[in-house]
């Protein structure tokens, strides 16, 4: 029985040390592949449903000018719920992601859609305009001293009317995402993930299996 009991301690060790193997080899091959992989299609989707918008150069609201600080989010995320017995890909989405990293808080408010028709305007021409300071509010991005700050300002008649009284001519910069619905850039990467995170699980179990035994 003793003997018995000694086999049976040594087979579970060895199957402890085969799982734990398996385990390490799994997420190994989750965050050097799989994670980048999803990076680069919300990066793909970034490019493709925000840049393109863009057409006046003068635009402030340029994603481009927040894509670098997007990436380094995304290197920031938290890819992977690893547990003892478990490993979970997280894909990013508008509640889990930072928007408070950096500026990103500009692009959240893009991708959460705008209704109306908004122009981007200075603390200058606003006082100019409307001969007084904008009403201060939270700043996306508080490094830039107040008067160099863009607001956005519904472009409605008073707004068009003083623009004109003004300046004789249009001259404020429309808001890129005026009137525009929700967007959402990580869904891509999510049904990516859905679809392809069994297969890729198992062949990365295949291949671990393989360099166990050799």
């Amino acid at each position: 029985m003793a003997q018995k009991s000694v086999a049976m301690r040594m087979v579970r060790k060895k199957v402890d040390k085969h799982d734990e193997y398996l385990k390490d080899a799994i997420r190994e091959d989750l965050a050097e592949i799989h994670v980048p992989e999803l990076k680069e299609i919300i990066m793909a989707d970034y490019d493709a449903e925000l840049s393109f918008r863009v057409t006046n150069r003068k635009s402030k609201t340029n994603p481009t000018f927040y894509r670098e600080e997007f990436v380094e989010a995304l290197d920031e995320f938290e890819w992977l719920d690893t547990g003892t017995n478990y490993t979970k890909v997280i894909v990013p989405d508008m509640e889990n992601f930072n928007w408070g990293y950096k500026r990103l808080r500009v692009i959240q408010n893009i991708l959460d859609g705008t209704i109306g028709a908004y122009v981007e305007i200075s603390e200058e021409q606003y006082i100019a305009m409307f001969k007084k300071t904008p009403l201060v509010s939270q700043a996306y991005d508080k490094s830039v001293p107040r008067k160099q700050r863009i607001y956005l300002l519904r472009y409605n008649a008073q707004v068009q009317r003083q623009e004109r009284i003004t300046y004789g001519k249009r001259v404020l910069v429309r808001y890129p995402f005026s009137n525009t619905p929700p967007i959402d850039i990580f869904e891509t990467a999510t049904r990516f993930s859905e679809d392809t995170g069994t297969e890729f699980v198992a062949k990365s179990i295949k291949k671990a299996t393989k360099e166990y035994y050799k």
